[in-house]
């Protein structure tokens, strides 16, 4: 039987390991280490963009078994689904809906995989991991954006 882990968060891809993550993402090049640490590199993410990396990484033994692209988001821009309405909801009833957890490729409408494990058990930690983080950061939410139809099954009601 699997064992939970012990979750991490990374505010950079710096910090893995970037053969264990591309066996993670697979073929998909928006999600693969290279261009998202590239994204990290340039400054497209980062301090200042409204990207800030918050990856959650889950390891076993000192590997990595499975990861969720994660970033932190001030606002709406640059993620092709805009939410300002939600976010003016919030504020009419004295929320605030940002920051709020993202799960996304930044600036790339692709949609693929997001929760990258090998395994459904392992992505079912990921989604409730993203879940408590957020709760424990006390955002307003966390999004998935453009996930594949499985991954979106997953994350579904009566699940989540």
């Amino acid at each position: 039987m699997q064992t939970e882990g012990q979750f991490e968060i990374a505010t950079s891809l710096s910090a893995v390991d970037a053969a264990e993550g591309d066996a993670l993402a697979g073929s998909q090049p928006f999600i693969r280490h290279a261009f998202s640490h590239a994204l990290e590199t340039t400054g497209c993410v980062g301090a200042n963009t409204g990207w800030t990396p918050q990856y959650l990484l889950l390891k076993r033994a000192g590997r990595l078994e499975a990861a969720l692209p994660l970033y932190l988001r001030d606002d709406s821009y640059g993620k092709f689904v805009f939410d300002f309405a939600w976010a003016d909801a919030y504020a009419r009833y004295g929320g605030h809906y940002y920051p709020k957890l993202l799960t996304a490729i930044p600036f790339t409408p692709v949609a693929g995989r997001r929760l990258l494990a090998h395994t459904d058990a392992d992505r079912l930690l990921l989604i409730d991991a993203a879940l408590d983080l957020a709760r424990h950061l006390k955002l307003s939410s966390w999004h998935c954006l453009f996930p594949t139809a499985h991954e979106a099954e997953l994350l579904s009601p009566p699940r989540v």
